[in-house]
């Protein structure tokens, strides 16, 4: 199965109190708990605000892909290029998000959406 994952979406549904760089780390601690447990692959993809580049900026952490969107484009914008992408199945597929724009066009692509709020509920 692969998880992809809206990153800032589920940071403020965990309601970490930390600078924006230690809530990151903190996700991806816990995510990496979770990918141990439930053999998954995962992608978390996060806004690159500040970033000037027009290029994605890729990372890998313990096996976590953390994608951040390139100048000009949104973390919802790299998710749904994801998913227009995909050469496997939908039911390979499970988007953790609360945006209703990701969750119409995956809904529309027959993938599975698990709310930030409730995904939140699990990992903590």
């Amino acid at each position: 199965m692969k998880l992809i994952i809206d990153g800032y979406n589920l940071i403020y549904s965990l309601n970490f109190k930390k600078s924006l760089k230690e809530k990151r780390e903190k996700l991806i601690s816990l995510l990496d708990e979770f990918k141990n447990l439930n053999k998954v692959d995962i992608t978390v993809v996060f806004d690159g605000t500040n970033q000037e580049s027009e290029h994605r900026g890729y990372e890998n952490k313990n096996g976590i892909k953390i994608i951040f969107s390139a100048s000009g484009e949104t973390a919802d914008d790299v998710i749904i290029d994801i998913i227009k992408k995909r050469k496997e199945k939908a039911g390979n597929f499970v988007i953790v998000s609360s945006d209703n724009k990701i969750i119409n066009f995956a809904t529309e692509n027959f993938i599975r959406v698990i709310q930030s709020e409730s995904f939140a509920d699990y990992l903590v």
